[in-house]
């Protein structure tokens, strides 16, 4: 049989269904979901398109909000969660260097970075998914994997918080749509080759309040969209 891709977006994580009373774990390409096997053949399978090879790999299972993890670097621990602390790292004489921790119920997840200082340095939140795992300098994540049973996962940097008055741009397949301005933000309705402006609307009379916005735009019910309380 076959699944609608689109109900499994990617997420880095691995998904898993039922079929036949046998579990499949989703198959990657990159982040192209191409299919679901039973996890133990995962490692036979191969890709092919258009005459070339690709490699296919499964994600880690998610993480479980309560599970310890340690940070690694080179397969050596730097440092480790443990309930509701996380690490703090900052970059030694010798390499990264963990000095303590910090209670991640103070950092809750908003999808933006946390920044603190310590010995000078500017450290950053890293996440797995949306679990905080440390905070370290910025640089230094991309060299850093977190590991938890036998899963081993990406570490992770959010943005920093986005400026109320900055402009944002909103795209569609990597070209530019259309653009926030001070006050106003862009409307953007299904034309007949894709998502196309039509107009914009004042962010005043929309306020954040937690709850979602819908307008009415040639016939198509449109919803407001957000940058954490962005309009």
């Amino acid at each position: 049989g076959a699944v609608d891709t689109g109900a499994y977006p990617y997420t880095g994580f691995a998904y898993t269904i039922q079929r036949d009373g046998q579990t499949l774990v989703a198959l990657y390409i990159g982040t192209r979901l191409v299919g679901f096997v039973p996890q133990e053949d995962a490692g036979t399978y191969t890709a092919s398109s258009a005459g070339q090879s690709y490699k296919v790999q499964v994600e880690p299972r998610p993480l479980p909000p309560t599970a310890d993890v340690h940070l690694t670097v080179g397969g050596e621990v730097v440092g480790s969660t443990s309930g509701a602390s996380v690490p703090v790292i900052i970059a030694g004489g010798d390499g990264p260097v963990s000095v303590g921790s910090i209670d991640a119920a103070n950092y809750p997840y908003n999808g933006f970075a946390y920044t603190i200082e310590r010995d000078g340095q500017a450290l950053v939140s890293v996440y797995v998914g949306e679990k905080l795992v440390g905070f370290m300098p910025k640089d230094d994540a991309a060299t850093f994997q977190a590991t938890s049973g036998d899963q081993t996962y990406p570490v992770g940097v959010v943005p920093p918080p986005l400026s109320p008055s900055s402009d944002v741009e909103l795209r569609y397949n990597g070209a530019v749509l259309d653009h926030t301005s001070s006050t106003s933000v862009p409307i953007i309705i299904e034309g007949a080759s894709g998502p196309v402006t039509a107009g914009c609307i004042n962010a005043v009379d929309y306020r954040f309040t937690g709850t979602q916005y819908t307008i009415e735009r040639e016939g198509q019910t449109l919803v407001s969209v957000y940058v954490g309380q962005k309009l």
